[in-house]
């Protein structure tokens, strides 16, 4: 139930579990009711994040934003989405995918515990909050077959099992005491992840990264875009695009299948 004036942050709660939300953007919301909030005000919200992080996690916030109003009018609470008006920002797509060589200095580099989630990220493409989230009960062994129940895109997916992840899994389930197959907070995985790669000189290179990295060897070994996509979690091709990098070899070896052919 709702009071007759709602506050915005009390939507954002309602259309979205609290831990999925920036807790910026419900600092900066917070004690405006919506008929506080007007284009202006998510003008300057957009302006102010635009300052701490990239302009795709800027989108990604004015997009809850946009949404929570969307609901808002749907429900009765108002009349207006003041954020409709409010451009969305032009985004660059990263094109940082690991190679080999860093992937054996981070995989030497790091706890076991670490490496264990490093590998799994490269042979999966799972997202950060997707590995952490998996239980036990996820992994069919039998089938060989990983599934994520709940995805950024709200629908589950399968993904089969390659070699490196079902040696990993296997080892691990012999001495596994807890429900979840990787027991590890969130924000020691992430301060971990970037000091190793301070240590180790690996520059410009986030955990999310990793999924590229999975994304991009696909490409290079010759998955056509739907079967990406299917393992991804994605529902179009374009942002299937965004992940999908491919190096100057890989490119070589289409090409000179030019001379082949014409000889």
């Amino acid at each position: 139930m709702f009071l007759r004036r709602p506050y915005f942050t009390e939507i954002v709660k309602k259309v979205y579990p609290v831990q999925k939300v920036n807790p910026n953007l419900l600092q900066f919301f917070e004690n405006r009711r919506l008929t506080d909030i007007s284009p202006l005000l998510i003008e300057e919200y957009k302006t102010l994040r635009q300052k701490a992080v990239s302009n795709a996690s800027v989108n990604r916030e004015l997009s809850v934003i946009k949404h929570c109003f969307s609901q808002a009018v749907r429900w009765g609470l108002t009349d207006k989405n003041p954020a409709s008006s409010v451009s969305m920002l032009k985004e660059i797509s990263r094109t940082r995918y690991l190679s080999v060589e860093e992937e054996e200095r981070l995989l030497s580099g790091c706890p076991q515990w670490l490496g264990e989630i490093i590998l799994f990220a490269v042979h999966s493409g799972c997202r950060m909050g997707e590995i952490l989230s998996l239980l036990w009960a996820d992994i069919d062994l039998t089938q060989k077959t990983i599934l994520v129940r709940i995805s950024k895109n709200g629908l589950p997916r399968s993904i089969p099992m390659n070699r490196v992840l079902f040696d990993l899994v296997s080892d691990k389930e012999k001495g596994q005491p807890t429900d979840r197959l990787f027991p590890v907070n969130r924000n020691t995985l992430s301060k971990t992840f970037h000091t190793l790669c301070q240590e180790l000189g690996i520059e410009d290179f986030r955990f999310h990264d990793l999924r590229h990295s999975f994304s991009s060897r696909l490409s290079q070994s010759g998955c056509n875009v739907f079967q990406i996509m299917a393992l991804m979690g994605h529902k179009s091709i374009s942002m299937t695009a965004r992940y999908s990098h491919f190096n100057t070899e890989s490119l070589r070896s289409v090409v000179n299948q030019l001379s082949v052919n014409q000889s």
